[in-house]
């Protein structure tokens, strides 16, 4: 049986170094999306290296991998998901905000120091302690927050792959891949969910035949053929030369005058008319006033504003209801009603848009600059 693991883990291994190197020959393809991935697949490759060296070695000689990887799960979902929006949006740099994904990792990091810098002995005792006793209960919890976070990340990535999937026609879709996109994180959150199954009979029933660390390095094994195929198979939508956002208007009608007009009329219609404050306002309503057909509209919000046009219309209501917060004639008014007001369909939607652009409940908006 141990040659068995040992050929599957070393096939897994060759594969994603090899993926590794292709990726790294690329030219013309934008950073961003290649170093994540990169990025990405060496933190598999490394998570894998300690289960394949305790297939070759005894666990003496493997004292310095013993657990150096624990925290390493913590950056594959901000990672995919840095991934996943780096395909999508225009801007190839890093921001500030996309490192406090990285929170998690660093702070468990900095708690399992102190044992990465323990003597090999007290390692080995530690070894044979937990070879005679059940999983502890601190690191099942550990190991289920790990894969927990991973599944929320993974989860998010395939609601915004699919949200996007509805904004371009089925011809781009097929094009860009996007249901390929959409199969690797089902894949990646079926097996992961099957390998936090099996751990949790594990704990819950120490007999139990197969390990969970075996299954975890099996899953990242099969990640890189995943990655591999998807790649072979469609390497622009895996590493795009440019946005999708860029591609989706590369045949554009509109010359440069008629974009600087065209977006000069729409501006001025929305913030003079304030259509947005209709309750269900449409894009096919701003077309018939503006007489722009749709698609032309939706191209030139992505341009010139790199939004969508229901991400403008609700950033123009959210810019409203910050007026009517601030209103003397609103403070004895429902917080929620101003939502009502500004044109959202519900309490929930005016909150979520409300805190994603200013950071802040539309209640703590109001206290923050009346009080200050």
């Amino acid at each position: 049986m141990k040659d068995f693991w040992l050929i599957i883990f070393s096939i897994g291994l060759a594969q994603g170094l090899f993926l590794m190197m292709v990726l790294m020959s690329l030219k013309n393809r934008r950073k961003k999306p290649l170093r994540l991935l990169l990025i990405l697949l060496a933190c598999y490759v490394f998570l894998l290296i300690p289960e394949w060296a305790t297939q070759l070695f005894s666990i003496k000689k493997n004292l310095a991998f013993y657990r150096v990887g624990e925290t390493i799960p913590l950056l594959l979902g901000p990672l995919f998901w840095l991934y996943i929006l780096s395909i999508y949006k225009t801007d190839d740099k890093f921001e500030k905000k996309d490192f406090l994904h990285f929170l998690p990792f660093i702070l468990f990091s900095g708690l399992f120091l102190p044992f990465y810098l323990q003597s090999d002995e007290f390692k080995l005792n530690y070894i044979e302690w937990r070879q005679e006793s059940p999983i502890p209960l601190q690191i099942a919890l550990f190991s289920w927050f790990k894969g927990l976070h991973t599944i929320v990340y993974l989860i998010f990535c395939w609601n915004y792959t699919h949200q996007k999937s509805q904004v371009y026609p089925k011809k781009a879709q097929k094009g860009y891949g996007l249901s390929m996109l959409k199969g690797i994180i089902i894949v990646q959150l079926v097996i992961l969910t099957l390998v936090y199954l099996v751990f949790t009979v594990q704990f819950f029933n120490k007999s139990f035949a197969v390990e969970a660390d075996k299954l975890g390095a099996l899953f990242i094994s099969f990640s890189f053929y995943v990655y591999a195929f998807s790649f072979v198979k469609s390497p622009k939508p895996m590493i795009p030369e440019t946005s999708m956002t860029n591609q989706k208007y590369k045949r554009s009608t509109l010359n440069v005058q008629d974009t600087g007009r065209l977006m000069e009329n729409l501006i001025t219609h929305i913030e003079e008319e304030k259509p947005y404050l209709k309750t269900e306002y449409k894009l096919s309503d701003l077309s018939s006033a503006t007489s722009i057909p749709s698609h032309h509209i939706s191209e030139l919000l992505n341009k010139h504003h790199h939004k969508t046009f229901s991400e403008i219309i609700n950033t123009y209501r959210v810019e409203e209801a910050k007026e009517l917060l601030l209103n003397p004639n609103y403070q004895n008014i429902k917080v929620s009603s101003i939502g009502y007001d500004v044109g959202f369909n519900s309490r929930t939607t005016f909150y979520f848009w409300f805190k994603k652009i200013t950071n802040m409940t539309p209640a703590d908006y109001q206290k923050k600059y009346l009080e200050g």
